[in-house]
């Protein structure tokens, strides 16, 4: 019996320390910002996702436009740069689009980064909506708490076998 006690206070002496040296105590709290401001934003939710998804599709569905114009716009900036100081090119909304319609290649990789984004928001969003409301915050002090109860109940244990 002697021998379980001392495992109990072991344990609770573990359960203590590890959410302290691990950084629970702010990474918890962090967390529970995050998920809220997450959750305010409305950003992981069914709607949200379908909406981004929409938006991804649209991108995708201007690169073989893009391309077909791509050599059309390069002219057109190259003569904009003739005309144009780089302050008035910089503020002419125009030039921005053609700077940004110029190389499809850019589109295309965006659309790709922000596919694999979608994907991941999507693949987690049931999940998100199934653990958002969980105390995070407190969950360091569960295990800190529950570490505390042990380590006086094992000193209880091991004070009264003597």
């Amino acid at each position: 019996m002697r021998l379980t006690s001392w495992l109990i206070l072991i344990m609770g002496v573990l359960l203590i320390i590890m959410p302290l040296g691990m950084g629970m105590l702010s990474k918890a709290t962090d967390g529970a910002a995050m998920m809220k401001d997450f959750d305010k934003a409305g950003l992981m939710t069914e709607e949200n996702v379908q909406k981004m998804e929409g938006y991804i599709n649209i991108f995708k569905s201007m690169i073989p436009g893009m391309k077909i114009m791509a050599p059309t716009m390069s002219n057109m900036l190259s003569m904009m740069e003739k005309t144009q100081s780089p302050e008035e090119l910089k503020k002419d909304p125009s030039a921005i689009m053609l700077k940004a319609m110029k190389d499809p290649s850019k589109m295309e990789t965006m659309v790709k980064d922000f596919d694999g984004q979608v994907a991941i928001m999507k693949a987690n969003v049931g999940r998100f909506n199934r653990v958002k409301d969980i105390p995070m915050a407190l969950m360091p002090w569960m295990f800190i708490g529950t570490g505390v109860f042990l380590v006086v109940l094992s000193l209880i244990q091991l004070r009264s076998r003597k």
